[in-house]
């Protein structure tokens, strides 16, 4: 079916629950999981149909017992697709840190270019939610709303030093301007703004932020890493860019959870990378006929050994997804102390968000470069030919995880 018109738009309901679309003890004959749908969206596509309507079902609501998060679900869609639109139902109120890791996660498991990209939007979004009610609040809240990005620019390498930008604002005129370079700008090509921390007038530190086409801001696309090397995290330059005054706060006045947020996104990131490595292992092992010689079974699905690393594999990613969970709940804590009005429970639940956000840095980076070394092991010599191309998931978790103090 093609929508020949501009007048008419054709959508399916998505089936990301058990127990099919309607009520019927009839058999349900369409798959709820993430492989199914996301070769039905692609025969969507193909045939014409404009959206995708992902569902949200009350518990055991038309024999629903299990059903997929459907913002989550949606990305994978998207990200299996090209031009199909996808809306996903939401019940309000259940936005918190642990269902947006889950997001995360399931976006990072189909490319996770797209998440280390918006990494910063992410941050930025949620310093939005964390301000009080205010003009600023209210212009950035509406910005966001109409889909505008922010990117981030805070890096600064050479002789940079600690808690001190070389990036500084200054009067030219009567207005303000931005001057200096930053790198690892990761996101800000694809963006509509770039959060820049900076040098104040007197000294001090500030965030402000610039519009990604103001003729003063330069971004180069000069990422050269071997990892994540489709989120243009180049350098940016600027040459008296304009800067909004409204737009600059002292660096103190953040939302305080800020780094353990930061780093909730790498973590979501590595176990949607890890799960993305223990389905793709699991496909190829099971389609896999050829054995060894002195194999312990005539397949490699029926080799004990061979599954013994695929088991490995499927526990590493599940054991990097509940650790993931449980840092989030600590950040929901901290993001929850900072509107109870108590200064002291604020600061003590910010510090346990910082504690174990550090905990499980150093056991999720080692589960998922783990899991990306031994995957050959399961596979064989024709696992590391350049077309399957199995040797990215290592390259992409080294990145992120590069960019932290894990083995300190």
């Amino acid at each position: 079916m093609t929508s020949n018109s501009d007048n008419v738009k054709f959508a399916y309901w998505v089936p990301n629950v058990s127990g099919g679309l309607v009520i019927s003890n009839i058999e349900q004959r369409t798959g709820w999981d993430i492989d199914y749908n996301r070769k039905l969206a692609q025969i969507a596509e193909a045939n014409g149909f404009d959206y995708a309507l992902s569902q949200i079902r009350f518990t055991a609501g038309y024999g629903a017992d299990n059903q997929h998060e459907s913002v989550s679900f949606s990305h994978a869609l998207l990200a299996a697709t090209t031009t199909l639109k996808v809306i996903a139902a939401i019940l309000p109120g259940p936005w918190n840190p642990a269902l947006a890791a889950k997001q995360i996660a399931t976006l990072s498991e189909a490319d996770s270019n797209i998440t280390q990209a918006l990494r910063g939007h992410f941050g930025f979004v949620e310093d939005v939610v964390n301000k009080t009610a205010g003009e600023s609040r209210k212009r950035w809240t509406e910005r966001i709303a109409h889909g505008e990005i922010a990117g981030n620019a805070w890096t600064e390498i050479g002789d940079a030093k600690q808690d001190v930008f070389s990036t500084r604002i200054s009067k030219k005129g009567d207005r303000l301007v931005l001057n200096g370079t930053k790198y690892y700008t990761t996101g800000s090509l694809f963006a509509d703004w770039i959060d820049v921390g900076a040098t104040g007038l007197d000294g001090e530190g500030i965030v402000l932020q610039v519009r990604r086409d103001d003729p003063g801001v330069d971004v180069i696309d000069d990422w050269d890493g071997f990892g994540q090397t489709l989120t243009a995290s180049g350098t940016t330059i600027f040459t008296d860019a304009t800067v909004d005054p409204e737009d600059v706060v002292v660096d103190d006045d953040k939302f305080r959870y800020g780094a353990a947020f930061y780093q909730l996104v790498h973590l979501a990131t590595l176990a949607g990378i890890g799960r993305a490595m223990a389905n793709e292992t699991a496909a190829a092992v099971a389609a896999r006929k050829r054995s060894y010689s002195n194999a312990a079974g005539p397949r490699s699905s029926q080799d004990p050994q061979v599954l013994q690393v695929v088991g490995r594999i499927r526990s590493n990613a599940y054991a990097a997804g509940a650790i993931v969970l449980q840092v989030a709940q600590a950040i929901e804590r901290a993001y929850e102390a900072h509107f109870a009005g108590h200064a002291d429970l604020e600061e003590k639940a910010n510090a346990i968000a910082e504690l174990e956000t550090s905990q499980a840095v150093t056991v999720v980076t080692n589960l998922v470069l783990e899991a990306s070394t031994i995957i050959f092991d399961a596979l064989g010599a024709s696992s590391t030919r350049k077309p399957i191309g199995l040797d990215r998931h290592w390259r992409q978790c080294s990145y992120p995880v590069v960019t932290q103090p894990t083995h300190l």
